[in-house]
């Protein structure tokens, strides 16, 4: 799997630039590990569990995986451990994961935000705004918020009962959000 990478070569190399760190601290990483990395970070974010986000959150979870393998590659202890590889892929993976829940995090407050600030009964009555957007939304900031690393946060706390603010007359309801205009329901 990792045939784009020689092991005992970025081994050796982890070596030997650790016992120049370890002299001095301010000994910049050497350039064939910084390939190393970058390469690394790039094949990860090929595998199929991110096959689902889009170029653009791929490019941003392989930059966070490279700042965060820059900021704690010095942590590798070539003495404990001979896989410098797998150190940086789980790097790697715990970057990708840290840039995943963050993004829920920021798109949650804004969808409570837009739910309790700027939704409106009359976007729905008079704008002709489907109000399942309005479901949708709150559902998303209800599924975010009892989620289990969210409530183990909170001290095993029972999760929050659904509410939504408006009581939307069933006729205004619509069976999905993907209607078309001139399908039937």
């Amino acid at each position: 799997m990792s045939n784009y990478i020689n092991q005992k070569e970025l081994y050796e190399l982890f070596k030997s630039w650790k016992e120049e760190y370890n002299k001095d601290p301010n000994t910049k990483i050497p350039e064939a590990i910084g390939k190393a990395v970058i390469l690394i970070a790039y094949n990860y974010a090929k595998l199929y569990k991110w096959s689902s986000y889009t170029k653009q959150w791929k490019e941003d979870m392989i930059g966070d995986g490279i700042e965060h393998c820059v900021r704690y590659v010095h942590n590798f202890d070539p003495v404990k451990y001979k896989n410098p590889h797998t150190y940086i892929t789980e790097l790697c993976k715990n970057a990708f994961i840290q840039r995943i829940k963050k993004d829920k995090r920021v798109n949650a407050a804004r969808y409570k935000h837009f739910i309790q600030q700027i939704f409106d009964i009359d976007m729905v009555e008079h704008n002709g705004l489907d109000y399942n957007i309005y479901l949708d939304i709150n559902n998303k900031v209800h599924e975010y918020e009892n989620q289990p690393y969210m409530l183990k946060n909170k001290k095993k706390k029972k999760p929050k009962e659904h509410e939504c603010l408006y009581d939307i007359p069933e006729e205004n309801l619509t069976e999905s959000l993907f209607i078309e205009s001139g399908d039937e329901v």
